[in-house]
C-alpha cells in the first residue's frame, strides 16, 4: 500500500496561466505552469489586482492576479517546492536582507508546521533540518518516496501481486527518473544519479531492484519524454524563421534580440536537462538540418550576445553524439571559428569560447573538408603561435594551444603538416615546448573534452612524435628541456605494465628523441633506457610490437646500446 501523504494542510501554490516578460523589478518575470505562494496578503487586500508572491528560486515580487489561479497540490510536490524556495534563499545569500529574509522566515515556518502536521504518516520524510544543508542525501530521500509512491501507483491496491507485470521492468525505471525530475526540476542526467542512489541503498530488499540499478548503470533505458520534444522542435522551429529573416536582410533589427537570445538559452537548457536520447530523435528525425541551420545562422549573425548564446548551444550539441560533430565539422562553421579567433580583438570571451568549440570539432581526428585550409594555413597557425607565446593570459594560451594540438590529428605525412611546417620557421618557441613537457608530465591531454571519441591518440604525445620525428622542429627545445623530457619517458616506460598500449608511443618518442637531439653529446638516461629496452625485448609480457620497436631501438643505435640478440 502506498503511503497516505496528502493531509489537511494548506497546500496551495498560485500557477501560472500565462507567461510574462517584466522590465520592472518589483514585478516578477515568469513563464506558463511556473508555480508561486503568496508571502502577503494584505497586497491584494488593498489592490485585488496584484499578489506579493514568492517563486521557487526565492525571488519575491508582484504578479498580476489575472495571469494566475489557485491550484492544491500533492504534499511531497509542496514540500519539494518549499525546499527548493528556501535552498535557492540560503545560496543566493540575500537572506539577511529585506524583503527576503520576510519570505524566508514564513517559508521556514511553513515547512516546519507541515512536517510538524504530517507526524508519523511519513515518517520517511526528511527531517527539518536547515535547507542551506540539503545534501545529495536529502534528494535521494525525496527520490525513495517518488519510487514508493509510483510502484505502489502501479501495482495498485491489489490483495494479491499480479505475477505476469514485472513492477520493476523498463517502464517503471522511466517512469521514476521522469517522476523525478518533474518533482525536483533536476536535470534528466541527475535525477537518473538521484534514482540509483536510491536504488543501490534498496536493491537488498528487493531482487529485481538489483536488475533496475544494473539497467540504470548500464544506459540501457532510454526514453523519449514527448513534452521535451515538443519545445525543442518549437523552438528550432522558430530559430529557422531567424535565420531566414536574417538572409532577407542585411542589417539586423536590434529589438528581436532578447527575443532570439531566449530562444537559444532555451534550446541549451532543453538539451542539457532532456534526456540525450531525447534530443538525437529530434536531431536525427530532421535529418541533422538543424545544424547546418544554426551553422550557417552564426554566419550571419553579427550580434555578440547571440553569437556566445550560439556558441554554447554548439558546444552542448557536440557532446550528445559524435555524428553530430561530423556533420558541424564539415558545415562552415570551423571556418568562421578560424576566422573570428584572428580578427576578433578585445573579446577574450568569444575567442576562448571559439577556440574550445573549434579544439571539439577536431578532436576525433577526422580530416575536415579541403576548404577549410584556407583558413586554418600557415598565417593561421603563425598567429596562434605568436598567441600562445606571447599572451599574458594562460588560460587564453592553453586553449589556442588545444586548437594547434586537436588540429595536428588528423596529419599524418610530415610533410604536409602545416603546423611542423609553420613551427619550423619560428626563431623560437619556449613557452610552446615549456607547455608541452608540462602536458606530457601531467600525462594530460586537453583535447580529450567528449565522451566515446573512440580509438583517437593523445593529442600531446602525438604532437611531440611529430616535433621530434624532424629534426629542424626537435632543435626549438632546449637541451635541458629535452633531459627532462628523457626523464618523463623513461619514468613512463618504467610505471607502465607491460602489454600498455602506451609503451609504444613512448618508445617511439624515445626513438625520435636520440635520433635527432644529439644523444651523443650526454647520453641522458642512457642506462635506464638500455634495461627498458633489453626488458621490452625479452620479457615474457612483452607485445609482439613492443618487441619489434626495442630490437629496432636497439640495432638502430649500436654504438650507444648494446644488442643482446634473444
Amino acid at each position: 500500500m502506498a503511503h497516505d501523504l496528502d493531509c489537511e494542510f494548506d497546500t496551495v501554490l498560485y500557477e501560472a496561466l500565462y507567461s510574462l516578460k517584466s522590465n520592472d523589478s518589483r514585478i516578477l518575470s515568469f513563464k506558463e505552469g511556473e508555480h508561486f505562494r503568496v508571502v502577503d496578503t494584505s497586497v491584494t487586500e488593498q489592490d485585488s489586482n496584484w499578489i506579493r508572491v514568492v517563486n521557487r528560486n526565492g525571488i519575491s515580487g508582484f504578479v498580476p492576479t489575472a495571469y494566475v489561479t489557485e491550484k492544491k497540490v500533492q504534499t511531497t510536490e509542496f514540500l519539494s517546492w518549499l525546499e527548493r524556495a528556501i535552498s535557492a534563499i540560503h545560496q543566493s545569500g540575500s537572506s539577511s536582507r529585506e524583503p527576503q529574509r520576510g519570505s524566508l522566515r514564513m517559508l521556514v515556518d511553513l515547512r516546519s508546521s507541515l512536517l510538524s502536521h504530517l507526524g508519523n504518516k511519513v515518517s520517511e520524510l526528511p527531517d527539518a533540518e536547515p535547507v542551506h544543508q540539503t545534501t545529495f542525501q536529502d534528494v535521494a530521500s525525496n527520490t525513495a518516496r517518488v519510487i514508493v509512491h509510483t510502484a505502489d501507483t502501479q501495482t495498485g491496491e491489489h490483495e494479491e501481486p499480479l505475477p505476469e507485470k514485472n513492477i520493476c521492468g523498463p517502464e517503471l525505471l522511466v517512469k521514476l527518473v521522469e517522476e523525478v525530475r518533474r518533482r525536483t526540476d533536476l536535470s534528466h542526467q541527475q535525477s537518473k544519479n538521484a534514482v540509483s542512489v536510491v536504488l543501490e541503498i534498496m536493491k537488498d530488499y528487493h531482487p529485481d531492484l538489483k536488475k533496475m540499478l544494473a539497467g540504470l548503470t548500464d544506459n540501457e533505458i532510454q526514453s523519449v519524454n514527448m513534452d521535451d520534444e515538443k519545445k525543442m522542435c518549437m523552438v528550432l522551429n522558430k530559430l529557422w524563421s531567424c535565420r531566414n529573416d536574417q538572409q532577407q536582410r542585411s542589417w539586423p533589427v536590434h529589438e528581436d534580440e532578447a527575443v532570439i537570445k531566449e530562444d537559444l538559452v532555451e534550446l541549451a537548457t532543453l538539451l542539457e536537462e532532456a534526456d540525450p536520447f531525447t534530443s538525437q530523435r529530434v536531431l536525427q528525425s530532421r535529418n541533422y538540418e538543424d545544424l547546418v541551420m544554426l551553422a550557417t545562422y552564426y554566419q550571419m549573425e553579427p550580434r555578440r550576445e547571440l553569437r556566445l548564446a550560439l556558441l554554447q548551444v554548439f558546444v552542448i550539441l557536440c557532446d550528445l553524439d559524435m555524428t553530430i560533430v561530423k556533420e558541424l565539422l564539415y558545415s562552415v562553421l570551423p571556418m568562421e571559428l578560424a576566422r573570428d579567433i584572428q580578427t576578433i580583438v578585445d573579446d577574450d570571451i568569444r575567442i576562448k569560447q571559439s577556440a574550445m568549440l573549434l579544439t571539439i570539432l577536431f578532436s576525433t581526428g577526422e580530416r575536415p573538408p579541403n576548404d577549410i585550409y584556407g583558413y586554418i594555413n600557415e598565417g593561421f597557425c603563425k598567429f596562434v603561435f605568436s598567441c600562445v607565446d606571447g599572451s599574458v593570459d594562460e588560460e587564453m594560451a592553453d586553449m589556442l594551444l588545444a586548437v594547434l594540438l586537436a588540429f595536428n590529428l588528423h596529419l599524418e605525412k610530415a610533410e604536409d603538416n602545416l603546423i611542423l611546417l609553420t613551427l619550423g620557421k619560428q626563431p623560437e618557441a619556449a613557452v610552446f615546448t615549456q607547455k608541452l613537457l608540462l602536458l606530457v608530465n601531467r600525462e594530460d591531454d586537453p583535447v580529450n573534452i567528449l565522451q566515446n571519441r573512440g580509438n583517437v591518440p593523445n593529442s600531446t604525445l602525438k604532437m611531440l612524435l611529430d616535433i621530434f620525428g624532424n629534426p629542424t622542429t626537435a632543435s626549438l627545445f632546449y637541451l635541458n628541456d629535452t633531459k627532462v623530457l628523457l626523464d618523463i619517458i623513461t619514468r613512463q616506460l618504467m610505471d607502465l605494465t607491460p602489454g600498455d598500449k602506451r609503451r609504444l608511443t613512448y618508445l617511439a618518442l624515445a626513438e625520435n628523441v636520440i635520433c635527432h637531439c644529439d644523444y651523443e653529446t650526454h647520453f641522458h638516461q642512457r642506462e635506464n633506457l638500455q634495461k627498458i629496452l633489453e626488458n621490452g625485448l625479452s620479457g615474457e609480457c612483452s607485445t609482439p610490437e613492443e618487441k619489434q620497436l626495442a630490437k629496432q631501438i636497439l640495432q638502430r643505435f649500436s654504438e650507444w646500446f648494446t644488442y643482446k640478440p634473444v
